[in-house]
């Protein structure tokens, strides 16, 4: 049958002020690309008629979208929780995507242009950056470290646009795919 209602996202890591005056700053915001993504996120179905609400919280650990809580509540009045409800949901993965998607903002690379867009297209565009990379910036990475394995190789990557951890994500997840051989610390052979 599924959950049926009014689907929201909401920033969960918003500034907020508590009765006794103390202000909780929550966590920074997280970059992707050229998109600023809230670091703490829900996915929200508001129950119609009889049907359960549902909340799922997400939040980013390092650089990837996690499952911090799911919450099912039958609404006071109507039919209880179904195993139906629950299976006829989405994976979490593609929950996340789309509450992470969803409260992106486009950001200016210049300071100075204070100009932050909200054009749904520029924040899809966000999603493969969300998830891991194809082979196809994998094999760029392999050939970038390969032709510069006798002098920096990570800061040659580094030159593709990453920062430097990054970079060094991008190289291991390269030698996991088989594109570079593994390496001893010292030893250059690539």
């Amino acid at each position: 049958m599924g959950l049926t209602g009014r689907i929201r996202y909401e920033n969960l890591s918003a500034v907020t002020t508590a009765a006794d005056g103390s202000v909780d700053y929550g966590l920074p915001p997280v970059r992707f690309g050229n998109t600023v993504t809230p670091a703490r996120v829900a996915y929200v179905i508001e129950g119609s008629n009889s049907s359960p609400s549902l909340r799922i919280e997400f939040e980013i650990r390092k650089d990837r979208p996690v499952c911090t809580g799911v919450h099912v509540e039958a609404s006071p009045d109507g039919r209880g929780i179904r195993t139906g409800d629950l299976n006829a949901l989405p994976g979490l993965d593609r929950l996340a995507e789309d509450a992470f998607t969803e409260l992106a903002t486009e950001v200016a690379d210049n300071p100075f242009e204070w100009h932050i867009g909200r054009d749904k297209t520029k924040r899809r565009a966000a999603k493969q950056d969300v998830h891991t990379r194809g082979d196809a910036e994998l094999k760029e990475v392999a050939r970038v470290y390969r032709e510069n394995v006798d002098a920096r190789p990570v800061e040659a990557v580094e030159d593709l646009g990453y920062t430097r951890r990054t970079a060094s994500r991008r190289i291991e997840q390269a030698r996991a795919k088989g594109l570079l051989p593994q390496t001893t610390q010292g030893k250059r052979k690539a």
